[in-house]
């Protein structure tokens, strides 16, 4: 049900302000909305900045957070340790950061010292030091690579010019030379050796052999090495804190929340004005009054033409339902809450659609454990339970069925999906036309609620009576096919005499009623949209009993492969069927309630109530929170 929502205004003392507030977001009954008097904007480039610190500390902490399995641990906190200021929680920022940088400028000077290693180890037989390399006055000695298969032509060039040669290193298809030549040679030398793919390597002029130079290197890597691993020891104990950083994100998230609600200020007086259910009106004046015995507080309806917003109030089957709604819209103050007929209906189809009992029972251990496991909260947690409710749905429409993962155990009690297809067709069609005018009636419904009592009985029991009138008609029965027929022609009556009641022309009314008639093929064809029951039904039957002949194809000459290749046959192949019927049956269910459904009735566009309220993005719960 939709609950009714009041107004509320309070006026308080300026220093009473944060108590106030602080007291309404622990109460979370009241909506902020803006006035139309100047708001007090603060300052949030603090909680802003610091959030995405946190946001890059979780990041990088969740890499060395240990893995706990399935199982998620509920996050569960007491109020007091959620408001306190502690320091640790922005040191833990700092260091965080402070390590993981670290870090990566100690991987990067890595690979710079690796890449000179590289660069010296083919000069490591050098044995001299590097500034001791030097020519003497006649002669000049350089060093180089020579492409290892022109090594020897190399040899003979050097000593056709009178040079010495040694190779210092090999290594794939190139080897590391070293040289000398007459100084009046050396020009005309580079270039022959040049044309045979020789590259010339000037090392620095440095008081060490490379060896050292390559020792001295191999050791700083090592060192590093040993510090990263000390700091990823570090990053990992800062990980068993993370709870506290999440702590400190939804802290600040919430300490956002109270910065920008809307507030207006005087120079020695606050006011707000929000929204507050009629049935919270007394924890709002405790909140306000435990906070300070100076205000003022007046509760007042909403006027005319304000945009009020709406809170549901469901049990918990009704609720599981909801997210449906609201991914179409969001019900308006004026609106019969759709919830309880549409959960009740997506449901039912939601069943049928799925339609085996077997895939019923797994849908709902799935669901059960999901829910059990992963605890999930909002939204994910009502989608898991609409599943798991309408799995007692699948579940007792396969029964219906006689359908058992694809197996038909005893003699349908309803009808056989893959035979009874006309039979099938009829019950979807019946099923359809019940869900239309349960649509009109709660449109009537509505309209009584407000008043409208001529737009309740000739808007829409007119087509109640048309319908249920055709339905009855075709009943093999004298009587009560009399009494659809005087049903359907009240109906038409109805129908043409009223719909058109509004214009002034007298044959404008009855064109309008005539129209509106006509436009009766519009609702037979929606009637004919819920023949996708049948069509999903049949189908997942179909795919099961195909999967199921597979599977005992492998079976009919029994063998250890034979079995193992049926098992995986009918594990993957049901967990396929069930997986695309369960994708299925959600999405045409939703559009039977969006289109066929909601048209008759529902206008939506409403505002969801959003009262002031702790922003927790992480923590499930605050325990502890007095008033």
């Amino acid at each position: 049900m939709i609950v009714p929502m009041k107004k509320a205004q309070i006026i308080v003392l300026k220093e009473d302000k944060e108590k106030v507030l602080k007291n309404l977001q622990k109460s979370a009954v009241m909506m902020l909305i803006s006035s139309e008097e100047k708001e007090i904007t603060a300052d949030i480039s603090f909680e802003n900045e610091t959030l995405k610190k946190v946001e890059e500390s979780v990041k990088i902490l969740n890499n060395y957070t240990e893995k706990k399995g399935l199982v998620r641990e509920e996050f569960i906190v007491n109020y007091e340790t959620f408001t306190s200021e502690n320091p640790r929680r922005l040191e833990l920022l700092e260091l965080t950061k402070e390590a993981n940088q670290r870090i990566s400028d100690l991987k990067a000077e890595n690979e710079s010292l690796k890449a000179e290693v590289s660069f010296y180890l083919p000069w490591k037989n050098l044995t001299i030091k590097l500034d001791e390399i030097d020519s003497p006055k006649l002669a000049k000695i350089n060093l180089g690579f020579v492409p290892a298969s022109k090594v020897d032509g190399a040899l003979e060039l050097i000593s056709e010019y009178g040079g010495d040669f040694e190779v210092l290193y090999s290594q794939g298809s190139e080897t590391a030379v070293i040289f000398s030549c007459y100084i009046d040679d050396e020009a005309s030398l580079l270039k022959d050796l040049t044309n045979l793919g020789f590259s010339k390597v000037s090392l620095p002029k440095l008081p060490l052999t490379t060896s050292e130079i390559i020792d001295e290197k191999e050791a700083k890597i090592k060192e590093n090495l040993s510090e990263i691993e000390k700091l990823n020891q570090d990053l990992k104990d800062y990980s068993n804190e993370i709870k506290e950083i999440l702590l400190l994100a939804d802290k600040l998230e919430s300490e956002k929340v109270l910065k920008t609600a809307p507030v207006n200020e005087t120079h020695s007086a606050v006011y707000l004005v929000g929204w507050v259910r009629s049935d919270q009106l007394d924890l709002l004046k405790k909140a306000v009054a435990k906070a300070t015995p100076d205000y003022d507080l007046a509760i007042m309806d909403p006027e005319e033409g304000e945009v009020v917003p709406t809170a549901l109030k469901n049990n918990k089957f009704v609720s599981a339902f909801e997210p449906i709604t609201e991914m179409f819209s969001i019900p308006s103050i004026n609106d019969v809450d759709p919830n309880p007929i549409m959960g009740f209906w997506y449901w039912l189809i939601f069943g049928m659609m799925m339609g085996d009992a077997g895939y019923g029972v797994v849908l709902a251990i799935l669901m059960a454990l999901l829910i059990k496991l992963t605890k999930p909260k909002g939204t994910t947690y009502k989608m898991f339970k609409m599943f798991y409710y309408g799995a007692f749905a699948t579940i007792f429409w396969g029964i219906m069925f006689s359908s058992y993962f694809g197996y038909q155990l005893h003699k349908p009690i309803l009808l056989n999906p893959q035979i009874d297809i006309m039979k099938y067709l009829v019950v979807s069609i019946i099923v359809g036309a019940l869900h239309i005018i349960s649509g009109f009636l709660v449109k009537a419904y509505g309209d009584f609620k407000d008043g409208r009592f001529v737009d309740a009985i000739f808007d829409n029991f007119a087509w109640v009576f048309f319908l249920m009138g055709i339905g009855l008609y075709f009943i093999p029965n004298e009587m009560v096919s009399k009494v659809g027929l005087a049903l359907a022609i009240t109906g038409v009556v109805l129908i043409v005499f009223t719909h058109g009641r509004k214009n002034k022309n007298i044959f404008a009314k009855l064109g309008g009623g005539l129209y509106s008639l006509y436009n009766s093929v519009n609702i037979f064809s929606d009637i004919l949209s819920y023949s996708r029951i049948l069509a999903l039904s049949l189908s997942s039957a179909i795919i099961g009993m195909v999967m199921n002949t597979l599977a005992e194809l492998f079976t009919q000459n029994p063998s250890v492969f034979g079995i193992i290749i049926a098992a995986v046959i009918y594990i993957i192949g049901h967990a396929f069927n069930l997986a695309m019927g369960l994708l299925s049956a959600y999405v045409h269910d939703s559009r039977l309630q969006y289109i066929e459904f909601f048209s008759k009735f529902y206008e939506g566009g409403g505002v969801q109530f959003k009262p002031l309220s702790m922003n927790l993005k992480h923590i499930d719960k605050i325990e502890k929170v007095e008033i």
